[in-house]
């Protein structure tokens, strides 16, 4: 008998088989976007720099609840074919005002590669960062946009 594929209980949701080619191990492991996009936000939010992802309207937030979507509209991942196995993330981001752009872009790329890699064994292809605004921060504001994107991820949970 042939071992069977089952699909993951969030069908809905996209997954990346990240099972061994040995399937002597006892069967398939799926990673959901969801995963991978709580490790993308709460590492990206954990760069010096970064104030925040850009705010969802109402209708969004609305449509993500509905289709059990976890993860921000503002994190895409995407496979990058069927022949290299890795995924893209790409992702929007707003910085604080002064910060290099280009130095604060680079470690989030860096950091969300490494920490997906590291924590998922997923490959990453590539990691794009939008920069769509610029925001002046006092020192207690992006204390608490952390600590917000912590609530977040352990709401999640």
């Amino acid at each position: 008998m042939s071992p069977e594929k089952t699909k993951p209980e969030h069908s809905s949701l996209q997954v990346i088989d990240i099972s061994p080619n040995d399937q002597s191990q006892g069967g398939h492991i799926h990673i959901t976007n969801n995963v991978l996009g709580a490790i993308v936000r709460r590492y990206a939010l954990s760069i010096d720099g970064v104030v925040r992802f850009p705010s969802q309207g109402i209708m969004d937030s609305l449509a993500d609840i509905l289709s059990k979507r976890n993860y921000e509209r503002n994190i895409l991942i995407e496979p990058t074919g069927e022949n290299d196995g890795g995924t893209t993330i790409t992702l929007s981001l707003i910085l604080r005002f002064g910060v290099s752009v280009p130095d604060v872009a680079s470690a989030v790329q860096k950091i969300v590669a490494e920490k997906i890699e590291e924590l998922t064994s997923c490959t990453v292809s590539s990691v794009n960062v939008n920069i769509v605004d610029l925001e002046e921060v006092e020192d207690g504001e992006a204390v608490s946009e952390a600590a917000s994107a912590k609530t977040f991820s352990a709401l999640q949970s």
